[in-house]
């Protein structure tokens, strides 16, 4: 019989190809890349025995008999591997290898196992097929056992695509069964026309194809790092957790590291990303991906080494990373989570993709190391928040304070509250605190300020014996040059006058910077809004302080008053500072006041106001209007 070598010959160039375009990126592990670069050499080493076999068979070959047939036997134990092959390939794709056991494999590669035994025994039995000592090449009884097993896997195949075709991407799904239809028609050629020698030409260039479609390294990797990129990322993540296939992944950010570009260039920078990256990269089984600026992330099957991991992490960051004469000390952020506890979906993981806390300024060598569920709630805090401005989800609840003297409430302080329909009430001393780290401290306080406002113009709190309204400023918020015009323009806006309101502002506010804040309360003061000193002792403010800022009131924290109950020398330090307030002509209010006791010494020491749960916590503004109608006697 006469043989075309033809689409053999096309078939070894186009599988060189092939196994050049898979391996050219050298670092990288994907388990999906390694079967299609077997699935490339095995498509290979069948088209090279495939032409040794047809020139052994030549009647004038001086290839020995022995040899001829070792060359058909090979070829056909490959052969038959390839659809195995093919079938754990497209189990890799859709994730589903990752949730089965060793027991799976043998399953699956029984039909080839037997056919394997059948090969490997052919020389005694001749049932599939026979090498005469003529060279006759000759398919015996047995022979479509060999389409029969290559059916049955190819049939897998269409079931797996069939039980995948939602979750599977459509372009890898069409491409397999082109891949498939391929193979099937090149086979059913290759049975009828034995010589056309045309099956693994069309496999070549099907594999071709994946490669540029389905595996297309380059649109999955990251040129500057050479480790995968975030659409690789999001890939895998869905194949594991569709798979429910447990996992563990570190997420690390350099912080600030980008911003270092205009003053060292670009050249190093990406330099010590490459760096960082080869660094990753060495550690055995993870798999690294580099998703822009300084984020990158790993994932691994196996978390027993994880402290290991951790430690050696956290030690190479400790060190300078070097280009050339230059050393950079970098910041890192590290976030450890696993899965499927913590990481059921793409969103749970893409929540700690940024950097766990937004700092201002890069601290050198400042490794910080967090907790997944404290992160995680953070980010859900941080969504609340988003979605409470949004939707006007904030509260604003109002404590009174009593005008001891008068025993009346005169003045109340507004403070805001947050129910979020998924998580529940948030504490203030929790989301305050993280608005301040991701930069919505501003907009809250502009929504406080704005409700506020409308409250007391829809209530004409004056009626109500309530000279003014507290509104507490945060450190950030002093430092915004803005803040004065943008609240006096809310004020005017609602017909508020400028002494119905009195902002509250820390020690800390004002160490921040002292110079900015004096230029925001001049520019208050001179408009006739009230400023107050509040939480006053909890910081480190000397007595200056206080004398250079235009305070009308100072609040004493609860603390102090607490302590003053317990110890003596608290008391003397309670006495010494409200004399010292009085003598400098400023009201003095004390917060905490939660007894009847605490109220009377209150009063019998020249306290101006009092603030406390004896009275009322912070209520809704109805309630709070109701409140002062009752306490006030206003009723009649």
């Amino acid at each position: 019989m006469q043989y075309n070598m033809n689409f053999d010959i096309a078939a070894i160039f186009v599988c060189l190809f092939s196994i050049y375009c898979v391996i050219a990126k050298k670092g990288l592990v994907r388990q999906q890349n390694r079967v299609l670069l077997t699935l490339c050499i095995m498509t290979l080493s069948c088209a090279a025995f495939d032409i040794l076999a047809v020139f052994s068979l030549q009647p004038d070959s001086r290839i020995p008999f022995a040899v001829c047939y070792i060359f058909n036997l090979i070829y056909f134990l490959i052969h038959n591997a390839v659809a195995l092959v093919c079938l754990v390939y497209l189990g890799h794709l859709t994730g589903e290898n990752y949730k089965y056991s060793p027991f799976y494999y043998f399953g699956i590669s029984f039909p080839y196992l037997l056919l394997l035994i059948g090969l490997l025994t052919n020389h005694y039995h001749h049932f599939l097929f026979t090498v005469t000592p003529e060279r006759l090449y000759i398919r015996e009884t047995g022979f479509f056992l060999l389409y029969l097993v290559a059916s049955i896997y190819i049939i897998a195949i269409i079931v797996k695509l069939f039980r995948f075709r939602i979750s599977m991407d459509p372009s890898r799904r069409w491409m397999i069964l082109i891949y498939l239809v391929s193979s099937i028609v090149a086979l059913t050629v290759e049975y009828f026309i034995p010589s056309a020698l045309v099956e693994l030409f069309f496999q070549s260039i099907s594999i071709l194809g994946v490669i540029f479609t389905i595996d297309n390294l380059r649109e999955l990797t990251d040129d500057n790092t050479n480790a995968y990129n975030q659409m690789a990322l999001e890939e895998d993540l869905h194949l594991l957790i569709n798979a429910h296939q447990d996992f563990h992944v570190f997420v690390i950010n350099l912080p600030h590291i980008m911003d270092s570009i205009p003053v060292l260039g670009a050249a190093p920078i990406f330099k010590i990303l490459m760096d960082v990256s080869i660094f990753l990269r060495s550690f055995p089984g993870a798999t690294v991906y580099h998703c822009g600026g300084g984020h990158f992330a790993m994932i691994y099957m196996d978390g027993s080494h994880r402290e290991e991991m951790l430690e050696a992490i956290t030690a190479r960051f400790r060190e300078p990373w070097i280009y050339e004469n230059i050393q950079l000390n970098l910041s890192m952020e590290l976030c450890y989570a696993e899965s499927p506890e913590e990481i059921r979906s793409l969103k749970d993981f893409f929540l700690i993709m940024q950097a766990p806390v937004r700092n201002t300024t890069a601290v050198p060598n400042n490794i910080n190391v967090y907790d997944y569920q404290r992160y995680l709630r953070e980010r859900q805090v941080l969504e609340a928040l988003h979605k409470a401005l949004h939707t006007h989800g904030f509260e604003i609840y109002y404590q009174p304070i009593m005008d001891v003297a008068n025993h009346a409430i005169h003045s109340a302080e507004a403070l805001i509250r947050l129910n979020d329909d998924v998580l529940g009430y948030i504490s203030p001393e929790e989301f305050i605190s993280i608005a301040e780290r991701h930069g919505l401290i501003i907009e809250i306080g502009d929504y406080v300020m704005e409700e506020v406002c409308r409250f007391i113009c829809e209530n004409d709190i004056s009626d109500y014996r309530i000279q003014y309204i507290d509104i507490n400023l945060s450190p950030i918020q002093c430092m915004d040059q803005k803040l004065a015009s943008r609240f006096l323009g809310i004020m005017k806006k609602y017909h508020v006058a400028t002494n119905q309101i009195n902002f509250e502002l820390t020690e800390a506010a004002i160490n921040r910077n002292h110079e900015l804040l004096s230029l925001m309360i001049e520019r208050f003061s001179k408009r006739g809004v009230y400023i107050t000193l509040d939480d006053y002792g909890t910081g480190n403010s000397n007595i200056s302080t206080i004398f250079q800022l235009p305070f009308l009131m100072v609040k004493l924290d609860k603390n102090i008053l607490w302590n003053a109950e317990k110890s003596k020398r608290s008391l003397e330090i309670l006495k010494h500072t409200m004399s010292l307030v009085k003598n400098m002509g400023m009201k003095l209010l004390i917060e905490g006041i939660e007894t009847e006791h605490q109220l009377n010494w209150s009063l019998e020491n020249g306290v101006d106001y009092c603030q406390g749960y004896y009275f009322s916590r912070a209520i809704p503004g109805g309630d709070f209007l109701r409140f002062i109608e009752h306490f006030n006697h206003m009723e009649e």
